[in-house]
């Protein structure tokens, strides 16, 4: 019961502390507004740079975009508490506590459904063929890449917490990902060392199992595996807040988490 508890109390705070939920102009703005913009100024994009599918560009957007969106709730969530100093108190008195990072991502996952909405029913509303089957295959990849933003974000809070500025790996992530996933210029057209790197970063394999739906392939391998990559990168933020208890233990740390 203390567990479920101290997983509600996490919920209820990310719901009262979420900036996106400030005002109504504010949600309209970061949930629909926004997501919808970006997916249209990359699938412009893409007819400028001549791209092959403008509906697979809009669709591999639209994904992405979802992923970080979540991914910035969750860091927003850890920077509201870390100004709190809720933060602190729960990496000092446990390891790793899941109710709190489970419960951290509870309301950006939340907030993604109008953005799924919205982002992939415009792509399909612009779409030439307006293929219902495909969209359809297209929301498991969705979902998804909400599962994997949620991850995606606890790596970058956790990296964050050893950096001046909380949203720096977030904002640096925003920057990186659409281009290692390869929204307009598909992955594997990249050149061959471009193409390693890139399998190593978030959405590169939810992309390219999007690239085999369009062709009318299966591509469920490919997002288990970046299912993982996901849970690497969410390690890879746990140890770096660990890093960062241990040298406010120790003393080499000034400042609180």
């Amino acid at each position: 019961m203390a567990y479920w508890s101290r997983l509600a109390g996490v919920v209820r705070l990310g719901r009262v502390s979420s900036t996106m939920l400030a005002t109504f102009g504010t949600a309209l703005t970061a949930l629909i507004a926004v997501p919808a913009v970006g997916t249209v100024f990359d699938v412009l994009l893409g007819q400028d740079l001549r791209a092959p599918d403008y509906t697979r560009t809009g669709y591999a957007s639209a994904i992405v975009s979802l992923a970080m969106s979540v991914a910035s709730g969750v860091v927003g969530k850890v920077a509201a508490d870390r100004g709190l100093g809720v933060f602190q108190e729960i990496v000092v008195r446990r390891t790793v506590d899941t109710a709190y990072w489970i419960g951290s991502a509870v309301v950006p996952v939340a907030l993604s459904v109008p953005t799924l909405i919205v982002t992939l029913g415009g792509v399909f509303l612009i779409s030439p063929s307006r293929d219902v089957g495909q969209l359809i295959r297209i929301i498991p990849l969705a979902l998804a890449a909400v599962f994997i933003g949620a991850l995606f974000g606890v790596c970058c809070s956790g990296i964050g917490v050893s950096l001046p500025d909380p949203y720096l790996a977030a904002t640096i992530a925003g920057c990186v990902v659409p281009i290692t996933a390869g929204i307009v210029v598909p992955v594997g057209l990249y050149p061959d060392w471009l193409r390693t790197v890139c399998v190593w970063f978030p959405l590169n394999g939810t992309i390219r199992a999007l690239d085999s739906v369009i062709s009318g392939h299966g591509g469920l391998g490919a997002v288990r595996t970046d299912m993982l990559i996901a849970v690497v990168w969410a390690v890879v933020g746990l140890l770096f807040t660990r890093v960062a208890v241990r040298r406010l233990r120790n003393g080499s740390r000034q400042t609180l988490l």
